[in-house]
């Protein structure tokens, strides 16, 4: 039986998605963490985004932690920083927590 699933993709996007997935368990665990230190119930319940200052008072994790978790984040889309230096859930981060 032969199947194929692929379509014809330029090398750029072929590329792009070798690395998303090779970036996916880093991801994971970065979206794994967030939610067992409640960082993504804390930006779900905050409509107008934290800082990082904020996000240090609220929780357990050393701002280093946090600064690289939320870049990590941010490369993943889960989280979005305003023009004011806030941290807030995009879509994805939202249904990551719900």
């Amino acid at each position: 039986m032969k199947t194929t699933n692929s379509k014809n993709i330029s090398a750029f996007e072929a590329i792009s998605k070798a690395q998303y997935l090779s970036c996916a368990p880093i991801l994971f665990q970065t979206v794994y963490t967030l939610r067992n230190h409640n960082i993504l119930a804390l930006l779900d319940k905050s409509k107008e985004g934290l800082s990082i200052e904020d996000l240090c008072g609220k929780s357990d994790l050393s701002r280093y932690a946090l600064e690289v978790l939320l870049e990590m984040a941010l490369a993943g889309e889960i989280v979005k920083l305003t023009s004011d230096n806030k941290y807030k859930l995009t879509k994805i981060g939202y249904f990551l927590e719900n």
